[in-house]
């Protein structure tokens, strides 16, 4: 072999080492980024999951209100029809 074909060879080696240095860290900074994502997903999920559980208490009294109040607003729509009826 000789010495141009020699040196080629070596800078093409050494070229090649840093290429796969380089390709291992942009492995391991998106096995990374994908473990952050699914950590912050499973997060967000739970966060929203405990704000329900916690607020459910007031969601059913909210809801059993508002029920309340439509049956009172009913009732207010039929007295002029009960005034009416007392009339005749």
């Amino acid at each position: 072999m000789d010495e141009t074909t020699k040196k080629m060879l070596t800078e093409t080696y050494e070229l090649t080492k840093v290429n796969h240095d380089l390709l291992k860290k942009i492995d391991r900074r998106q096995r990374y980024s994908m473990y952050w994502r699914t950590i912050t997903i499973i997060i967000a999920i739970g966060s929203a999951l405990g704000v329900y559980y916690f607020l459910q208490p007031y969601v059913d009294q909210f809801v059993d209100v508002y029920s309340q109040v439509e049956k009172t607003f009913i009732q207010f729509g039929t007295i002029p029809d009960q005034i009416r009826g007392l009339k005749k």
